[in-house]
């Protein structure tokens, strides 16, 4: 009888071969789901950064086409800042050592010194969607270092000094030297017989000139050369990353 019980009671504690076959289909399940879960999870998280990186090379291949566009506009301004250094020089040298005849050259140069501008608009759609976005979007924590220092204070810099900066304000410097000496006719612009011989009398002038030109070749040397280096430098660097990164 109690042997009995005994087996009786085993048979309760001890699971079936069912059971225990059900407990396997379960637990296999189980283990399907939650694979099947971290799979997708792992799928979704990298389509994801599939499409960070495909936003992130639209971006800085954007940003890199706007430098290279800033570039452009830079290098025509040094070209035409150059030109107006040089014909600065002839002006003052022809002011200094004035020709024994009329010399129709300096109205036409006095003129040009008078009227050279050049102002700078430089291109930042690109940045601007990047730092939408988020700037994290960047990944390379040294290139997007790189990015931010160059839109938020070089090119702005720039635009400053170029646009708006009374320290490089050279027309203001030669307006005032100018006076109201030029006229204008049928040939262009031209110095009256009693202007000619004011200007060449005129140290004031000669000073002002100078000094404009003086600003002229700061601007170019401190600002103009130096954007222009700066920009190109970050354009290779991007070229280069996107490059590793195909």
């Amino acid at each position: 009888m109690l042997r009995l019980f005994r087996q009786k009671r085993y048979a309760i504690l001890r699971p079936s071969t069912k059971l225990k076959s059900l407990l396997g289909y379960l637990l296999l399940e189980l283990g399907l789901v939650v694979a099947g879960i971290l799979i997708a999870f792992k799928i979704n998280v990298s389509n994801e950064n599939a499409k960070l990186r495909k936003t992130e090379t639209a971006l800085l291949a954007g940003i890199r086409s706007d430098l290279l566009t800033d570039t452009l506009d830079l290098s025509a301004n040094i070209s035409g800042m150059r030109n107006a250094i040089r014909s600065d020089s002839i002006l003052l040298y022809k002011l200094l050592n004035p020709p024994s005849n009329h010399d129709s050259d300096i109205a036409i140069l006095l003129h040009y010194s008078i009227n050279s501008s050049w102002r700078l608009t430089l291109r930042t759609a690109h940045f601007l969607e990047a730092r939408t976005k988020g700037l994290s979007i960047i990944e390379n924590q040294k290139l997007r270092a790189k990015v931010l220092h160059m839109y938020e204070f070089t090119l702005p810099n720039a635009e400053h000094y170029i646009n708006e900066s009374a320290f490089y304000d050279f027309h203001t410097i030669i307006n005032q030297g100018a006076k109201e000496y030029l006229a204008y006719g049928q040939a262009g612009y031209f110095f009256s017989e009693n202007n000619y011989s004011l200007v060449l009398n005129d140290r004031h002038l000669t000073y002002c000139l100078k000094r404009s030109q003086n600003m002229k070749v700061s601007l170019l040397q401190d600002v103009y050369q130096p954007t222009l280096q700066e920009i190109k430098a970050l354009a290779l660097d991007i070229e280069n990353y996107l490059e590793k990164r195909d």
